[in-house]
């Protein structure tokens, strides 16, 4: 009995030996999680670091470091919800306040919780409001936001985010030339058309995309009813490029609805006094009926030169064809 006793003594001793082993202190916990961190073992780092975290029981948590550390590698682990939790907790401690800031927001997109990323990120611009890195990501935030509401034809929201984008490049040159052209062509898309001017004309300035922000301007003098500045657009679009289809097709169907006012007016012309020769109050010999005709023959004369010129930028335009055979048939009989 004595020997069993001794045994059972012994047994014991060596499992609180081993526990006593495999039980590791905060330090150690987390330098392993430190180089699990090195070695980009997100999962398992993150586990260590919690582990190590349980040590500190009930008293407050200084290390910040750790914490950080924690939130980095719960957003490389793709485990967002923790990745906010921890990255809170670092901003409360007043450490690595923007870092954490800048983890939070990408966790919050990665969510798809955009209103709230760029809540986040506005938010570290007003704490560090020369901090370059600060004001990139927070430029880059808008102009994805504008990028995604053009996308669903959100017109004016995207303008609203291209242009906060847009005060927070401020006086430093503008690299994003296609963020311009797509606020010219938000702002033309909400009839906001005094700001698409503008911002079609900084394209065409910066050379990028220039023959499309002129046919855009072309269509905004034409939409607001000024031919005269369309017309001009859209022929020094023409010498930028002169066998762009866009333009050739622009300039012929201008040309085209000229034409058709003079046809529409020989037209009318000769329709009223046809309907007084129907209601017996005109003959063809009678003198008005002679002068109408000419006055309509000569509606049409005038059609028939810019039709040419249509043609001669769109030799298939097929309304110009067609408005040209029906003039030069009324001119004949």
């Amino acid at each position: 009995m004595k020997r069993l006793f001794i045994v059972i003594m012994l047994c014991v001793s060596v499992l609180a030996v081993n526990a006593q082993e495999v039980e590791k202190s905060y330090a150690e916990l987390k330098n392993e999680g430190n180089a699990a961190l090195t070695n980009k073992e997100f999962p398992k780092a993150l586990e260590l670091f919690e582990k190590a975290l349980v040590k500190w029981g009930d008293q407050p948590v200084v290390d910040s470091t750790m914490i950080y550390n924690m939130g980095y590698c719960a957003l490389s682990s793709k485990n967002y919800e923790k990745a906010v939790k921890y990255f809170d907790q670092v901003i409360a401690m007043n450490a690595m306040k923007i870092n954490a800031m800048f983890g939070k927001a990408d966790a919050l997109k990665a969510m798809n919780n955009n209103a709230e990323s760029i809540k986040t990120l506005e938010l570290a611009y007003t704490l560090a409001p020369a901090d370059a890195k600060v004001a990139s990501k927070l430029t880059s935030a808008y102009t994805s936001e504008g990028n995604a509401a053009i996308k669903n034809k959100e017109f004016p929201k995207a303008l609203d985010f291209y242009e906060k984008a847009l005060a927070k490049i401020g006086d430093k040159p503008i690299a994003d030339t296609s963020m311009i052209y797509n606020m010219g062509y938000c702002a033309m898309s909400s009839k906001n058309y005094e700001k698409a001017h503008k911002y079609f004309d900084q394209v065409i300035s910066m050379n990028y995309k220039k023959v499309s922000a002129m046919v855009n301007k072309a269509d905004i003098y034409r939409l607001t009813k000024n031919d005269a500045a369309s017309l001009k657009t859209l022929e020094e679009a023409y010498t930028v490029k002169s066998d762009d289809p866009k333009v050739l097709s622009k300039l012929a169907s201008y040309y085209v609805n000229e034409a058709n006012s003079y046809y529409s007016k020989g037209s009318a012309i000769i329709n009223k006094v046809n309907g007084q020769i129907t209601a017996g109050k005109l003959k063809t010999s009678d003198e008005p009926y002679k002068l109408a005709e000419k006055q309509a023959v000569d509606e049409f004369k005038k059609a028939l030169p810019l039709l040419e010129k249509a043609l001669g930028y769109d030799p298939e335009n097929a309304n110009a064809k067609k408005l040209k055979s029906a003039c030069e048939q009324a001119i004949k009989s």
